[in-house]
């Protein structure tokens, strides 16, 4: 009977949606795109009402989703500069500055230990340069060269400085931030490894990746480190 309710919508919207519902609707659903998983789990929350369900679905898109997660999340600092740093590899406080320091000063963000989730999402934006996330590790000069150049660092220097970098940028970093490592990968593979290659790295979306942040900070009672 437990296993049923878990899996019963019905039960769900009378009783107040359980996380196992939550689960089994975003990982083990039939519907494939993000946005309707979304509205289903809101709908059965009580979050999105019927009769704006009913009358206005087409205003519900994907940006309309994004800024109703943010609002559930009540502006609370779910993410830490410790969490971001280890969310993209860049562990080191100096390394991780290096890197972000300029975009958090344009943000206005420079000052803040931790962050909003529409704060970590203007901050991400940059990091991921599109709506497919998913990996948020920096890639390494020598992952990028073993991965796509025979292990030639010649050939990636060569490759990076004439169409992603400039060769001032690329010379003084060590790391590749995802938005420029998509932009090499795009040259330099085929239709069907690039596709095979985003199923790997970049299965998610920005919507699906905080709409994951928020059900973790909201189900788990105890701050968790992010994503571990």
């Amino acid at each position: 009977m437990l296993i049923d309710n878990i899996f019963n919508p019905y039960y769900n919207k009378r009783n107040g949606v359980k996380l196992g519902f939550i689960l089994s609707a975003f990982f083990c659903s039939r519907i494939d795109e993000i946005e309707r998983k979304i509205i289903y789990i809101f709908y059965i929350a009580n979050i999105i009402p019927h009769e704006f369900l009913k009358n206005k679905r087409e205003k519900i898109d994907k940006e309309f989703l994004l800024k109703l997660i943010f609002e559930l999340s009540n502006n609370k600092k779910y993410i830490s500069k410790k969490d971001l740093r280890a969310l993209t590899g860049l562990e080191e406080k100096k390394t991780f500055n290096k890197y972000f320091d300029l975009h958090l000063d344009k943000l206005g963000l420079s000052t803040n230990r931790a962050f909003t989730l529409s704060e970590t999402f203007k901050i991400l934006q940059f990091w991921q340069g599109d709506d497919k996330w998913g990996r948020m590790e920096a890639y390494s000069k020598g992952e990028l060269a073993n991965r796509f150049m025979n292990g030639n660092y010649d050939d990636l220097e060569i490759k990076m400085t004439d169409e992603v970098l400039n060769y001032d940028i690329y010379s003084h970093h060590d790391f590749i931030k995802p938005a420029d490592a998509k932009k090499f990968i795009n040259k330099v593979l085929d239709k069907d490894s690039l596709e095979l290659l985003y199923e790997e790295e970049f299965s998610l979306d920005y919507l699906s990746y905080f709409f994951i942040i928020y059900m973790v900070y909201t189900f788990i009672p105890k701050k968790q480190k992010l994503l571990n």
